[in-house]
C-alpha cells in the first residue's frame, strides 16, 4: 500500500511539473523574466528563467490536493465513526 501512495506522489509531481512548464515559460517570456544572451553565455536566444516555478508547482500543487483529499476522506470516515457511536448509543 505504501508503494502506491509513493508512487502516486511521483507521478503526480511529473505530470504537474510537465504541464505547468509551458504556462511558466510563455508567463516568462511575456513578463520578460529571461537570461539574455551576451558575449560570456552560450545560448542564442532569450532562456526563460521559470524553471524553478515549475518545480515549486510540481511540488505544491500534489501536496495540496493530496491534503484536501486526506483531509475530506477524514472527516467522512469520523462522520462515520460518529454515526456507528450515535447508532450503539441508541
Amino acid at each position: 500500500m505504501t508503494f502506491y501512495v509513493y508512487a502516486l506522489a511521483l507521478v503526480s509531481g511529473f505530470v504537474t511539473v510537465m504541464l505547468s512548464v509551458p504556462l511558466w515559460r510563455w508567463w516568462a517570456l511575456r513578463v520578460g523574466l529571461v537570461d539574455d544572451p551576451g558575449l560570456r553565455k552560450i545560448h542564442g536566444e532569450a532562456v526563460p528563467l521559470a524553471g524553478g516555478l515549475a518545480v515549486m508547482t510540481g511540488l505544491l500543487v500534489p501536496t495540496l490536493l493530496g491534503a484536501a483529499v486526506l483531509s475530506t476522506s477524514y472527516s467522512a470516515f469520523r462522520l462515520t465513526l460518529l454515526d456507528a457511536n450515535s447508532f450503539f448509543l441508541l
